[in-house]
């Protein structure tokens, strides 16, 4: 089974000037896609700072690609960091979304829409993955890695059983920046 998108030439071409006017280095460009339909499924804005904080560090650039709505929710990830170095794509349309994608060194995005759409651009992409089956729900690409948050006691379950006990602030940035890190340094530089 094979999944994939093809942007229309134009949009590519406008997506990349796009992510040119606000190139800063030569480092990788990583695109975040860090909402979801379901607080149980999004990564906490903390746990995103501190991966975005990884990516800086490593001379990289960041995209935060989100629904315009959702742009409020993702205010604490723009304030954090200086101007610039954290880009805000919260106005895309999905194609515009996976032109983005597609232009990136890699991409992180929780168990959601976008992820499958990240996924489909053939891009790598990092999916995180709390409560929800992944054997179930992965998306599907050919560099996709999914990261599962690690299970809890029944008591410490926040959700119905028949979800999987895995809250999604267990999982660490570390733990994620680790699985990030080896594909930025491999990968080919974004123009």
């Amino acid at each position: 089974l094979k999944t994939s998108v093809w942007p229309a030439p134009q949009t590519q071409r406008n997506m990349q000037q796009w992510l040119q006017q606000r190139r800063q280095g030569q480092g990788p460009v990583v695109v975040l896609c860090p909402t979801t339909n379901w607080a149980g499924k999004a990564w906490p804005l903390g746990h995103w700072q501190q991966l975005t904080q990884h990516i800086l560090d490593a001379d990289g650039q960041v995209i935060v690609v989100a629904a315009p709505n959702e742009r409020p929710q993702l205010q604490g990830l723009f304030d954090h960091f200086p101007a610039g170095r954290v880009c805000d794509a919260s106005f895309t349309s999905l194609t515009e979304a996976a032109a983005l994608c597609q232009q990136a060194t890699a991409c992180v995005a929780n168990d959601s829409g976008l992820a499958h759409l990240a996924a489909a651009t053939g891009q790598p992409t990092i999916v995180l993955f709390g409560p929800m089956d992944e054997a179930v729900y992965r998306p599907i690409g050919p560099q996709v890695t999914v990261l599962t948050a690690p299970t809890v006691s029944p008591a410490d379950n926040p959700f119905p059983p028949h979800l999987k006990p895995r809250p999604l602030g267990g999982l660490l940035p570390a733990a994620v920046w680790a699985a990030l890190q080896p594909l930025l340094s491999t990968a080919k530089k974004v123009a």
